[in-house]
């Protein structure tokens, strides 16, 4: 310290015709880049690994499930559970044995209802009884959906999208709900083609197939229910919808361009698709510590990374089994 003070010192005599404000900026920076020596932990220590389980239940779609062990940052590849037995039950009936596929996933010929709950026994040999179980609820219908192309506009000016939809509501049963736009794409491939007009063959754009991508990327939330959750995804209860009915708008960010007619600019969207998701309680929580884990991989520059742990339902084990049953809309055709 006593050396960097005389560096600092001989600074400012030699060069005393210099600014104060940065003489102060230089003394902050020397001081700040002195104080980055610390070393950042590489070896962790050993621990006894623990099961893993993932399953999300989609209504109509058949259940399966993946099995690991946890394992320290610094592992690599992840190692998969391969020698399990996973035997289902419904309803307190039991149904079946799931049969191994690979790398740890195990399926069952089950498809996934509404009001049926599900359980599994994971035995997996030298650990005791793994017990998961969970529930989906009813799926509820979104209607009168629309493609609002200016809901608001951000700080440059520029407009953001939204989808706006009625549901019905029972205020007397807690209920849990995502909302996810779909994004209708396409995919197109360039390819030798023939072309009669020329005579000999060009490379053309050829369209493949339309794809749903869904958007992650919620920045603008201003509708009242999803702001009483203090998180950028649309996913919330109706704890605080007090009416039969109600209608929300989900404002969306996008990847794409915009496109401009008559210094007037609009989102580059050709076709949407709102999914309503009625999620199972379980699933909430971990969608929400999910959201809130992912947001501690990215802290705000000088702040400390705040630590959140993934919620967990699983009976002597780790991981997550739970699900929702979902009604999308119609394709909103925007242009």
């Amino acid at each position: 310290m006593a050396n960097i003070c005389i560096f600092v010192f001989s600074i400012y005599n030699s060069l005393k015709i210099m600014n104060h404000k940065i003489f102060i900026f230089c003394l902050l920076a020397i001081f700040i880049l002195n104080s980055c020596h610390e070393l950042v932990q590489s070896e962790f220590p050993d621990f006894d690994p623990f099961p893993v389980v993932l399953s999300i239940l989609r209504e109509g779609e058949p259940l399966e499930m993946r099995l690991s062990w946890t394992a320290r940052i610094d592992d690599s590849p992840l190692r998969f559970i391969e020698d399990a037995q996973l035997r289902l039950f419904a309803n307190g009936e039991y149904v079946e044995t799931l049969a191994h596929r690979q790398n740890g996933i195990y399926d069952a010929q089950t498809v996934v209802a509404s009001s049926v709950r599900y359980e599994i026994e994971i035995n997996i040999p030298g650990y005791e009884t793994i017990i998961a179980a969970d529930s989906l609820p009813i799926a509820v219908v979104p209607t009168n959906v629309k493609f609002i192309p200016v809901s608001m506009r951000n700080e440059d000016g520029l407009p953001i999208p939204a989808v706006r939809f009625t549901f019905t509501n029972n205020p007397a049963e807690r209920r849990y709900y995502e909302a996810v736009v779909l994004l209708v794409r396409e995919r197109w491939k360039w390819e030798l083609v023939y072309d009669p007009d020329w005579g000999f063959e060009r490379m053309q754009s050829v369209f493949q197939y339309e794809y749903l991508s869904p958007i992650d990327y919620y920045p603008w939330i201003t509708d009242p229910i999803l702001k009483s959750t203090g998180l950028h995804i649309p996913i919330f209860s109706n704890e605080l919808i007090t009416g039969s009915e109600y209608t929300m708008t989900v404002n969306f960010g996008l990847s794409i361009s915009y496109r401009c007619i008559a210094m007037e600019c609009f989102p580059d969207v050709r076709s949407i698709i709102l999914e309503l998701r009625s999620v199972s309680y379980d699933y909430y929580r971990y969608a929400v510590q999910r959201h809130l884990y992912e947001i501690g991989f990215f802290p705000e520059f000088g702040r400390p990374a705040p630590v959140f742990n993934l919620y967990s339902n699983i009976n002597r084990g780790f991981g997550i089994f739970a699900g929702y049953a979902a009604v999308r809309s119609d394709t909103l055709n925007v242009r």
